[in-house]
């Protein structure tokens, strides 16, 4: 039995400035995700037409409407999941041809990581080594959580 194909996208769209949310939707909608999981955000990039949102909590000493992660999705929502650090994070179920689908979203406090490609230490279940290029032609590195990390922050 073949399993119909679900399609995530990420992005962090550097705290979406309103000036470039047009390229962003036109970006996100050619790109044809079933779920974005879009961090360091804001409401003004609104996804609402073809998506439902599930939201971290507002940025604290910011607008109300600047958030650090916001997951859309075209599926219908099942249950919002409660998370540990609702500033930071958000997590939703969504019922999917295949089951229950959990998704999370999380943005870590700045961490300084040295700039290899090796993989990095950098706490229990915390290693650094995803390159990413940034819409600006910077590079920088990431983090990568393990799957028992992960599902100790929900």
């Amino acid at each position: 039995m073949e399993h119909p194909t679900i399609r995530i996208g990420t992005w962090n769209v550097e705290r979406a400035s309103a000036a470039k949310n047009s390229q962003r939707l036109a970006l996100i909608q050619k790109a044809d995700a079933d779920i974005w999981v879009l961090t360091e955000t804001q409401d003004a990039l609104d996804l609402r037409s073809r998506y439902n949102p599930v939201n971290s909590d507002p940025q604290p000493g910011t607008n109300e409407s600047v958030r650090w992660v916001s997951i859309w999705s075209r599926f219908a929502l099942f249950e919002r999941v409660a998370v540990r650090d609702i500033g930071r994070t958000a997590a939703a179920l969504y019922p999917t041809a295949q089951g229950k689908l959990l998704v999370y979203g999380t943005v870590l406090p700045g961490i300084p990581i040295p700039a290899r490609r090796t993989p990095q230490r950098i706490g229990p279940n915390i290693t650094a080594s995803s390159l990413s290029k940034r819409t600006s032609g910077r590079r920088s590195w990431g983090v990568i959580l393990t799957r028992r990390s992960a599902w100790q922050a929900i």
